[in-house]
């Protein structure tokens, strides 16, 4: 599956079904900054969430995609996880948004600003930059 995201063009994405009778829940999962749509993390949790019920849409960063090691800039992370968020959302569904470390991250930060988020998981979340514990990465959380 592929999301368009506005100025920046297109990204992966792909979506695990949930196995059985799916609960209505969709985990979004965007991975930390240097791994690849197909992250350990993201791939076992998708599996075993699929198990249980949840489907899992999982995704990769602009930069990623361009095979770029440097993140892209907030404001277009951000945005690719409301582009994602708007294509996966629909009637019915409630929506996980979550990632691993940087991820994780963003997916607060949308989730902060953003209706439409049911709940986040957040795993290895960095409470600040390496090498600068003054600046908090947590002050958007109410």
């Amino acid at each position: 599956m592929e999301v368009e995201v506005p100025g920046k063009g297109t990204v992966s994405a792909i979506r695990t079904e949930a196995e059985g009778t799916p609960n209505g829940w969709v985990f979004v999962y965007a991975p930390g900054a240097g791994a690849r749509l197909n992250d350990g993390f993201g791939v076992y949790a998708s599996r075993r969430l699929s198990e249980v019920g949840i489907a899992t849409v999982r995704f990769q960063f602009p930069y990623m995609e361009a095979g770029k090691r440097r993140p892209d800039r907030n404001d277009i992370l951000e945005a690719t996880w409301t582009a994602v968020l708007e294509q996966v959302c629909g009637d019915g569904v409630r929506i996980v948004a979550g990632g691993r470390s940087m991820g994780g991250r963003i997916a607060s930060q949308v989730a902060s600003k953003e209706a439409g988020i049911d709940a986040l998981a957040l795993f290895a979340y960095p409470l600040h930059p390496p090498y600068n514990r003054s600046q908090r990465r947590d002050i958007h959380f109410p």
